[in-house]
């Protein structure tokens, strides 16, 4: 969940969160985050496709999280040579 990552401490600070409460759920979070993708893994991980294929799902994974900072990046570029 990148996105209500992001906007969390903003969320916080303006409802006038105390440390240690955002401390006690940012803790409670990461620890449901990494169970939950540490069981997901176990499971996929005896799953004979998901083990034979494991190389391309990664590469996917890592391709659908660059490429739209590929784009984002060249989309400043293009606006950046347009106003020049």
């Amino acid at each position: 969940m990148p996105v209500v990552r992001t906007f969390a401490p903003l969320v916080a600070g303006v409802s006038d969160m105390t440390h240690t409460r955002y401390q006690m759920y940012n803790l409670t979070g990461a620890l449901i985050w990494v169970g939950g993708l540490a069981t997901a893994g176990y499971f996929f991980g005896n799953i004979p496709q998901v083990r034979e294929h494991l190389t391309l799902i990664v590469l996917c994974g890592v391709g659908v999280a660059v490429v739209p900072i590929l784009l984002g990046g060249l989309w400043k570029l293009i606006g950046k040579m347009r106003r020049a």
